[in-house]
């Protein structure tokens, strides 16, 4: 009986630890995601403002972002397994690059 209950006990922590952690990934912000993928990228985004996604540039499994932040803006295409396709689409000086 006192194993049952040692083995519920591990259970429910388990269960609890697990909780918190995806309750803990489910409220990051998309900015500081996509802000972290373009960093992964080579580009800098240090301080991301905002992540606004754009559905009429959207298409099923290519979500489109446009993400501002403190040195420039970015439009991202994520397209799942794959690198972001990135825009730049204001880098302070009115010119815009791609990769």
């Amino acid at each position: 009986m006192q194993n049952q209950s040692l083995w519920q006990s591990q259970v429910a922590s388990m269960l609890l630890l697990l909780g918190l952690t995806v309750g803990t990934a489910a409220q990051q912000d998309p900015k500081d995601i996509i802000a972290a993928e373009l960093r992964l990228q080579g580009f800098t985004c240090d301080k991301p403002k905002s992540a606004t996604r754009d559905t009429s540039a959207s298409i099923p499994n290519e979500t489109v972002w446009i993400v501002a932040c403190e040195n420039a803006t970015y439009r991202a295409t994520l397209v799942p397994n794959m690198a972001a396709h990135v825009e730049v689409i204001d880098n302070g000086n009115g010119s815009s690059t791609s990769r």
